[in-house]
Parts: structure tokens; C-alpha cells; sequence
């Protein structure tokens, strides 16, 4: 896994962006519960971006950022997942 991969983290902004505006397509409890899920996922962000700096400067990527990296498009997908089912009960 490359650590700099710029096509990568386009895609994955780019699935972070649609998951925000199909979180707001939804109201109330829905839309709290989707809200914390992609909070997380912006917590996840900012300590993949902060470690990312760490593997610039060894020039290799770490086994923190790998994991990180890993949880992050664990998380990813069970928020997707659970946009659709919120879409499905609307």
C-alpha cells in the first residue's frame, strides 16, 4: 500500500462527499445516527492524515497508517451501507 496514492484519496474523498449529502437527505434520529457515523469518519481522517505526515518522512508507510487507513474503509462502507438502508425505510 502506498501511503501518497493521490488517485486513492480522491476516490475516497469523493465517496466521503456523497455519503455527507445523502446524510442530509435525512431527518431526525436518522440523521443524527448517520451524522455520528460520518463524525467518526472524520476523526478517522484527520488521524490518517496526521500519520500520513509520519510516513513521508520515513518514506514508507507505517503500520499505525495501514491500519488506520484499513479502519477507515471499514467504516466507510458500513456507513454507505447504512445510508441505504436508511434511503430504503424513507
Amino acid at each position: 500500500m502506498q501511503y501518497n496514492n493521490n488517485m486513492d484519496d480522491i476516490e475516497l474523498g469523493a465517496r466521503m462527499h456523497q455519503l455527507k449529502l445523502n446524510i442530509h437527505k435525512h431527518h431526525g434520529i436518522i440523521f443524527t445516527d448517520l451524522s455520528k457515523i460520518y463524525s467518526n469518519l472524520m476523526s478517522i481522517t484527520a488521524d490518517l492524515s496526521k500519520e500520513a505526515v509520519e510516513c513521508r518522512r520515513l518514506h514508507r508507510p507505517t503500520s499505525k497508517y495501514t491500519a488506520l487507513h484499513t479502519e477507515f474503509q471499514v467504516v466507510l462502507e458500513f456507513a454507505e451501507q447504512q445510508v441505504t438502508f436508511a434511503s430504503l425505510l424513507a
